[in-house]
């Protein structure tokens, strides 16, 4: 029954076959674009306490120096805005990190593991959990390997990665 059913359907399809072509299969093109966003939560007189997400889900804490109105250098988060972020060698460090680029007024701005307010020097400090009260990050070279792991890859794939911070 099943059988002659599908012969009917082929035998019309012969007989009238349809008029207009099936377009192409199309493959959908992923962005060239991998977006994280730095939510600042907690605006302390000697830090600023943060949570990262990465492509929409939240990944770790962060921690940064307090917001200022007047720049102290190396005691300043930089300002809010959109930067893109590359992996560069550091020598400080010794290994390859994510840098913000362009950042207006500042120089050398990377994410990298640390707990304080003394580690950050203007830099981003991720964390598996915060103490905004201590203005402290703990468990930051966890979270910076799962960070930067995924970094890593999305710049494999070829793809720019952008930090927005808000």
């Amino acid at each position: 029954m099943f059988i002659d059913f599908l012969g009917d359907i082929i035998n019309a399809l012969i007989k009238h076959p349809p008029k207009k072509k099936m377009p192409p299969l199309v493959k959908t093109r992923r962005p060239k674009i991998y977006k994280m966003v730095l939510e600042r939560r907690f605006l302390g007189s000697k830090s600023t306490i943060g949570k990262l997400f990465l492509d929409g889900i939240y990944i770790c804490n962060t921690l940064e120096d307090t917001i200022r109105e007047t720049k102290i250098y190396g005691k300043t988060a930089i300002p809010y805005g959109t930067y893109e972020v590359v992996i560069t060698y550091s020598p400080k460090y010794k290994r390859q990190l994510p840098r913000l680029q362009n950042v207006p007024g500042y120089t050398g701005i990377l994410i990298h593991p640390g707990n304080s307010p003394k580690d950050t020097h203007g830099c981003i400090l991720p964390g598996t959990y915060k103490e905004s009260r201590l203005n402290w990050v703990g468990g930051s070279r966890k979270a910076f390997n799962k960070v930067f792991k995924k970094l890593k890859l999305v710049k494999k794939q070829g793809k720019k990665i952008r930090l927005e911070i808000i």
